[in-house]
């Protein structure tokens, strides 16, 4: 008999009641699995594009973590703990301020509280990319450096990155740590700018996993 809140939304606008409020709230959603991940080789990840400020979640009964800060995404692996049919996801949300928290308890904005982004369940492959980067050179604003980690130490797996725009295709291949990296030349590169807000397009692909994305390069000035 709870009330329904639309997500992604803060609870200080969607509820009157609770437009100055700051404290806890809890957030329960029941989620339906077709089949297990365990049975088809795949991993299942939940995640969330934000939760401001302080979220503990817990799935099926289970306290999965707890993740600190407003303004970045974060997931946990569910794989163990999914099964097929009916499933159940709580998070204990907490919008206090405190001393060393962005914000601190003097600011100049209300720091708002809820699950203000998308909310996902992520099918991946057993061995996945976790993360990637791609930077400029310190040194050099033509030289790219691209680093890419998986989610396991796995030696000798293969990703290729594409950039169709600067002519790029280059295959890494990771190490006994599962991280591969290289660095690059792109002739005509144009640098990311408030005026010329530039993107390219960038492909990663890691066996039947494809990552699009949409990246701008921009030089720091020291």
């Amino acid at each position: 008999e709870s009330p329904v809140m639309t997500i992604p939304s803060d609870w200080n606008i969607a509820d009157p009641h609770l437009l100055f409020y700051e404290g806890t709230v809890w957030f329960g959603r029941e989620f339906t699995v077709d089949q297990s991940p365990l049975t088809n080789h795949q991993k299942t990840l939940l995640y969330f594009g934000a939760v401001n400020y302080e979220a503990i979640v817990f799935v099926n009964g289970k306290e999965l973590g707890k993740h600190v800060g407003g303004f970045t995404p974060f997931c946990y692996d569910i794989t163990e703990l999914v099964q097929e049919g009916k499933n159940y996801v709580i998070l204990k949300v907490d919008n206090k301020r405190h001393q060393d928290n962005v914000p601190t308890r003097n600011f100049d904005w209300w720091n708002y509280g809820g699950i203000t982004r998308d909310v996902l369940l992520v099918t991946v492959p057993e061995t996945y990319v976790e993360d990637y980067a791609l930077t400029l050179s310190r040194d050099d604003r033509r030289t790219i450096q691209v680093s890419v980690r998986l989610n396991s130490r796995q030696a000798g797996e293969q990703v290729t990155l594409s950039i169709p725009e600067l002519k790029v295709k280059k295959n890494l291949v990771t190490d006994t740590t599962g991280c591969a990296s290289l660095s690059l030349k792109a002739k005509n590169l144009q640098l990311w700018s408030p005026e010329q807000p530039k993107l390219y397009a960038v492909n990663i692909t890691h066996g039947d996993e494809q990552i699009s994305d949409e990246i701008g390069f921009r030089s720091i000035e020291t």
